[in-house]
């Protein structure tokens, strides 16, 4: 893979001019959602992907195919069909590939599309949304069948001209993610979060606000005044809900992201640490030796 200087960010549109061919058949650039069939735009993109973040949220369908992988942050998931693959908005990801023969569906989410077409919670609720939960669930014979219903039907909504086909979408996206969420608890052992307690909530919506804006806010009350509760109700929230502290959310996001540019950039340390909000070098480099046992240099310089 290339180096580059900084992590790009991107929308549908800056993201099709950069790796899609200019012929390729893509969907509506404001659209909330968008769902197309794997193997009908696989011709036209540019593979691998440099490392970038999008703001939208991923969900693939892979029926078919070998070869297959996704990047989340510094892991890669090598997708084995059938499977379903989730990554949140925001997330840092790189080096997508995908075999010649894979087949299913790729949809690109707004976070808010359950919230503001059926009222539902977002999709930063679910775990497999999360950075640092496992992201796939494989699929039974069976399983796949009811999936390939529900994506089918996604796809023939959103293609169609029918009045209202937003909040049809919405329905059967919210039946996607739930069902998925059963799933999930039993391949992960994990509790399905469809029912969510005020604290399960406030941490769900604080995670979203984090990856949102880690670079540019790294208090907790930032975070706070943002969500019109005190600091201190917002750290026992995410402790009651996460077992971790708020701050340690915001390191963690920091942490990731130094990783990623030190593995995967040509950014000096002092560059770095200046990109992520931190004003003295030094500083950074304790912060990050504190937090992964090396310095920044000897953490660039392992194989």
């Amino acid at each position: 893979m290339k180096s580059q200087t900084t992590i790009d960010s991107f929308n549908t549109e800056t993201f099709k001019q950069r790796f899609a061919a200019p012929d390729a058949p893509w969907f509506g650039y404001d659209e909330p959602f968008k769902i197309v069939k794997i193997e009908a735009v696989l011709p036209f993109l540019k593979f691998p992907f440099p490392i970038h973040r999008t703001a939208l949220f991923d969900i693939l369908f892979v029926t078919q195919g070998a070869g297959a992988a996704k990047h989340c942050g510094l892991t890669k998931y090598s997708i084995d069909p059938p499977q379903l693959f989730f990554k949140g908005g925001g997330q840092i990801t790189s080096g997508d590939v995908y075999g010649t023969d894979t087949k299913g569906y790729f949809c690109l989410i707004q976070a808010d599309f359950l919230t503001t077409t059926l009222g539902l919670p977002s999709l930063s609720t679910f775990p497999f949304f999360h950075l640092g939960n496992s992201p796939l669930i494989n699929l039974s014979t069976t399983e796949v069948e009811r999936f390939s219903f529900l994506f089918t039907r996604l796809h023939q909504y959103y293609q169609s001209p029918v009045k209202e086909k937003e909040k049809l979408m919405a329905s059967y996206l919210h039946v996607v993610v739930q069902e998925a969420a059963l799933m999930y608890q039993v391949q992960h052992a994990r509790e399905p979060l469809n029912v969510l307690s005020s604290a399960e909530a406030l941490t769900a919506r604080f995670c979203e606000l984090v990856n949102q804006f880690y670079l540019t806010k790294q208090r907790i009350s930032q975070y706070a005044d943002l969500l019109s509760v005190t600091p201190n109700h917002l750290n026992k929230a995410v402790k009651q809900t996460s077992g971790k502290t708020a701050s340690s959310f915001i390191v963690e996001m920091i942490m990731m992201e130094a990783k990623v540019l030190l593995k995967q950039s040509l950014m000096s340390v002092a560059d770095i640490a200046f990109y992520l909000h931190f004003d003295d070098v030094s500083y950074f480099i304790r912060f990050f030796r504190n937090h992964c046992g090396l310095t920044p240099l000897d953490y660039r310089k392992m194989a």
